[in-house]
This record gives structure tokens, sequence and C-alpha cells, in this order.
């Protein structure tokens, strides 16, 4: 995400923040989101990028790798009397 975008973003959650710090009987709303568990303050923009680090889909795990990479395919046709 871009600077302006992560500015504008922030602003919007600031406004957010400060709105639900008012309903709130100015009890301080910081720290009460989904998101703040991504929150970093000593950054720039801390709410913005804490919401899209939180938001982000996690990469999938590689599965380990099998002893057996190679499957034998079972068949169920019946043996060959010799």
């Amino acid at each position: 995400m871009e600077n302006e975008e992560l500015k504008t973003l922030q602003e919007e959650l600031d406004v957010l923040k400060w709105n639900d710090t008012q309903a709130r009987g100015g009890q301080d709303a910081c720290g009460t989101y989904d998101y703040c568990v991504k929150c970093d303050k000593s950054v720039e923009y801390p709410c913005a990028k804490a919401k899209v680090a939180f938001e982000a889909k996690p990469a999938k795990k590689a599965k380990p790798a099998s002893d057996k990479a190679v499957r034998v395919r079972k068949t169920t046709r019946p043996k060959k009397a010799q």
C-alpha cells in the first residue's frame, strides 16, 4: 500500500476512533479494535498499517515432504492366476 493511501486510511481511522471515544463518554477507543493486535505505535500511520496487516490473508504453509513422494496406485483388479 502506498504512503498516500496509508495516510488517508489513518485519517479515516482517527475520525472513527474520535467518534467512538466520544460515544464512550471520553474513554479512549485506541486499542479496542480487532486490528490493534498488529499495532506498532512507533511507526508512521500505526492504525492504518495495523489494519492492513490484520486484514492480509495469511500465506499458506507448505506441506512437509513425505517419505513417499510417489505413491503407488492401488487397483481393485484381482491378480491373474499364474
